[in-house]
């Protein structure tokens, strides 16, 4: 039995050994709410752009629900203990992987929809707006979370003192972010960081708390999580700060916004980091350049520090543009003779 649960945790990309399978890298699973898409959105880029999706293929759910199965039957064998909590964490969190990916699948289907009844303007024939509750994966997802839920909060009322706890309180939080059940996911999160106060989950849990209250337009609440999310050395340590920026962004504070990014591209071009933020930052930095109106640090920055004219090009280019739109000709025009 022991060894078919083994072989089906690593066929799923989870282990079926006490240390359980690590928090995601970036950004959690977004909480779920019905929300007009923008034609054209203005914002960061998500998680997923750096991670790519999540696997939601026929055969990965075929087998996760194999593991799911031979993990039930496992803990329903198992004395109560801590082997026992051990394995029901991570059952949750089988359940937990199912109810993302179907999440992200309801996701792809109502994307496509809106753009659809977008794109042929189906508002004015009467067809309603799609909403994402609607998709049979959103409500199916909701089903399978609330298992996830139900075990984490028996596994920390039942043994408190198990060694995985951090972990379940973790997960617990996100579930509830998923759920759009904030109160409870933030009662949770203080747990964590009380009870847990050295555990590695910790950032993990102020970036999903950041992210929810992001995705919320709740600026202020965001900002106060990524900061404490934004530590040095934490694995969320680049996102968080890329998130940040964003932030001050939003708030029309694009001096600050910029100074937060050049961090990011710092942090990304350091020997041994990933440079998955450093791109996207960069673009960023064109925009916010545009704002500002700094016209000679942006051509100090994009040509010395980062060392890519490309970049300088780019951001001429905008501003030109923006400056030309403003009816500011003459402006325009010094911008443009840079370019050639």
């Amino acid at each position: 039995m022991k060894s078919l649960i083994l072989a089906l945790f690593v066929s799923v990309g989870l282990l079926a050994t006490p240390a359980l399978a690590a928090p995601p890298k970036a950004k959690p699973a977004a909480p779920k709410a019905d929300k007009k898409k923008p034609v054209q959105p203005e914002g960061p880029a998500d998680a997923s752009q750096f991670t790519g999706d999540m696997d939601d293929s026929p055969e990965w759910f075929k087998k996760t629900d194999d593991a799911i199965d031979q993990l039930t039957d496992l803990v329903r064998s198992l004395p109560e203990g801590d082997v026992k909590a051990t394995r029901m964490i991570q059952l949750a969190e089988l359940y937990w992987q199912k109810s993302s990916r179907l999440h992200q699948r309801a996701m792809k289907s109502y994307n496509n929809k809106y753009d659809d009844w977008f794109t042929k303007d189906l508002a004015a024939k009467g067809v309603p707006e799609p909403k994402v509750s609607a998709e049979p994966a959103e409500k199916e997802s909701d089903v399978v979370m609330k298992k996830a839920i139900a075990i984490y909060e028996h596994v920390i009322k039942k043994f408190p003192a198990n060694p995985r706890g951090d972990q379940a309180h973790f997960y617990l939080g996100q579930s509830y972010l998923q759920m759009a059940e904030k109160d409870k996911a933030i009662a949770t999160f203080k747990k964590l960081t009380e009870r847990y106060p050295q555990s590695p989950f910790i950032s993990d849990a102020y970036l999903g708390l950041g992210e929810f209250f992001f995705d919320n337009k709740k600026v202020d609440d965001a900002m106060e999580n990524y900061k404490k999310a934004a530590k040095p050395g934490t694995k969320n340590y680049g996102y968080a700060l890329y998130k940040l920026a964003w932030c001050y962004a939003n708030k029309s504070d694009y001096q600050t916004a910029l100074d937060l990014a050049k961090k990011v591209v710092q942090f990304s071009m350091q020997p041994g980091e990933s440079h998955e933020y450093k791109d996207q930052a960069l673009k960023d930095m064109i925009n916010w350049y545009t704002e500002v109106g700094d016209v000679d640090g942006a051509e100090a920055y994009f040509k010395g520090v980062v060392n890519d004219p490309i970049y300088y090009k780019k951001f001429l280019t905008i501003f030109g543009s923006r400056l030309f739109e403003q009816g500011r000709d003459d402006e325009s025009i010094r911008i443009y003779r840079k370019l050639i």
